[in-house]
């Protein structure tokens, strides 16, 4: 959830999925979603990510690392962005089918 007070921008929230001896943030991310942050506003990001073949390799290791980050851009506010970036509950649900692409 995002809980913003003043000003105006965007929200990034990137997710990323990487084998653990590589940093999650040096590879693409899975998905990408913009939020635009607007005065006295709360936000709430919900959204699927449809794995691309690559990732799904990394399900049949014995140990994957999942991994976000959340980017704001202020650049265009005449008011700076003042509030709480919180993420107060995460929930991944994986659906991994072993027979995709066979």
């Amino acid at each position: 959830m995002v809980n913003n007070l003043t000003g105006t921008g965007t929200l990034d929230f990137r997710v990323f999925f990487a084998a653990p001896a590589v940093d999650p943030f040096v590879q693409v991310p899975a998905g990408v979603f913009q939020v635009a942050l607007n005065p006295n506003e709360s936000v709430i990001i919900e959204e699927t990510i449809e794995l691309t073949a690559a990732i799904q390799t990394l399900f049949t290791e014995s140990e994957l690392v999942f991994a976000y980050e959340l980017l704001l851009d202020a650049s265009q506010s005449a008011t700076a962005v003042e509030g709480a970036v919180s993420v107060e509950v995460l929930t991944v649900r994986v659906v991994h089918n072993p027979n995709l692409g066979s």
